[in-house]
C-alpha cells in the first residue's frame, strides 16, 4: 500500500518542525533544502549537492548502486560519497 504526498503531509505536519514545500520550481527547492539543518539525502544528483551545500549531518542510503550492475561500475563509492556523511541500509 502507497501513501500519497497529501496523507503523509497530514501526518507529519501533527508531529511538528516539519515542512512540506513543493513550488514546482527546482531552484526554489534546492534553495530552501540547503537551508535546512540536516539532510537525509537520495542517491540522485540533486540531493548530492543539496547534501554537499548543507551544514549538518547527512545520510545517505548505502546499498547504491546495485552490485554487478553497469552503474556500480562507473561509480567510486568512496569518492561519490564525502568521508562525513553517514551510510545507512
Amino acid at each position: 500500500m502507497s501513501i500519497g504526498l497529501k496523507q503523509i503531509s497530514i501526518i507529519l505536519v501533527k508531529v511538528g518542525e516539519i515542512y512540506i514545500v513543493s513550488s514546482g520550481y527546482r531552484e526554489v527547492d534546492m534553495a530552501t533544502l540547503v537551508r535546512c539543518n540536516h539532510t537525509i539525502m537520495s542517491t540522485g544528483t540533486f540531493s548530492w549537492w543539496i547534501a554537499y551545500l548543507t551544514n549538518g549531518t547527512t545520510v545517505y542510503y548505502n546499498n547504491w548502486p546495485k552490485p554487478n550492475s553497469v552503474l556500480e561500475k562507473m561509480i567510486k563509492k568512496d569518492e561519490y560519497f564525502l568521508n562525513n556523511w553517514i551510510p545507512i541500509s
